[in-house]
């Protein structure tokens, strides 16, 4: 018995609009999702780069007041401020000797200093890149530049906290989508019921009318332009069919009533005739019938 309704649901319209409806729901959801992810994915390294950028300038800023040692200061700060996972800098000279860097234990694999120095050197000037050592889950979006003829600077950030924001949406994403499949479903049912509601208003009269009540007619209400035309279109339908029917009826009582005079007499000559033994062999008709 359930498996029978479960059946007759699986095939209602109600049922595949609802699916629709509930596809569409979930499909722009999961796009305007999507949008968001990469929007802020985008806006966490652009702001990165911005502060990137602007440490480039308040280094360049220190070195040419004519001393080194704020700049090692300040660089110096920068590192104990920050876990080495988190943070490094490497001071190259022309020749690629390193100057000076913070705690690279775990940074191994960056490239030689030699390699970076010609890489700066064959740029414009400030250039960043994303770099993902081995061994390192994350990584770091690292700045080039030169702060002077002779000094060169690589520092890198690590996109451990972008990543783990990252997730973070992803997972209330994730939790949204179930909500978001549910309001879906629910929505999309109550519109398809909504809108097929015309529709087994007019199944419902043609029961009723099934069962001999021919004057019950659809009742025109505000349900939407195709409904009310089906409405109006079954009601001209079944005006039709009652006038054809009231047309049968009249013709069929016509008829009745013109042969029932001769019907009549004709029964009565029978009778006569039974009762009195006579033949009616060589009696023309048409004397029978006056």
């Amino acid at each position: 018995m359930l498996s029978e309704k479960i059946k007759q649901i699986g095939g209602t319209l109600a049922l595949r609009l609802t699916l629709y409806y509930a596809g569409i729901f979930t499909l722009s959801s999961v796009a305007a999702l999507l949008l968001i992810y990469l929007m802020t994915s985008a806006h966490l390294q652009e702001s990165l780069d911005e502060d990137l950028r602007d440490d480039v300038e308040e280094f360049a800023i220190l070195l040419a007041e004519g001393d080194r040692e704020p700049l090692w200061d300040e660089l110096r700060g920068e590192a104990r401020f920050e876990e080495p996972e988190d943070f490094f800098f490497r001071l190259f000279s022309a020749e690629g000797e390193v100057i000076l860097t913070s705690d690279l234990a775990p940074w191994a694999g960056l490239e030689d200093a030699q390699t970076v120095v010609d890489r700066i050197d064959s740029s414009a000037g400030i250039f960043l890149k994303t770099i993902v050592p081995p061994d390192h889950e994350y990584g770091a979006r690292v700045v080039y530049a030169r702060l002077a003829p002779t000094l060169y600077l690589e520092m890198g950030e690590s996109l451990e906290q972008n990543a783990d924001l990252l997730e973070l949406i992803v997972e209330i994403f994730a939790r949204t989508m179930i909500l978001i499949l549910l309001l879906a479903a629910l929505s999309g049912w109550f519109m398809a019921r909504r809108a097929l509601k015309g529709v087994e208003e007019v199944t419902h009269t043609a029961l009723r009318i099934s069962k001999g009540e021919l004057g019950r007619r659809i009742p025109m209400k505000s349900r939407g332009t195709e409904i009310e035309r089906l409405a109006r279109t079954f009601n001209y339908m079944l005006d039709r069919i009652h006038s054809l029917i009231t047309g049968i009826q009249e013709v069929t009582d016509n008829i009745a009533h013109d042969l029932r005079s001769p019907v009549t007499r004709i029964r009565g000559t029978a009778e006569t005739t039974l009762l009195q033994g006579k033949e009616l062999k060589d009696k023309p008709v048409s004397a029978v019938l006056k």
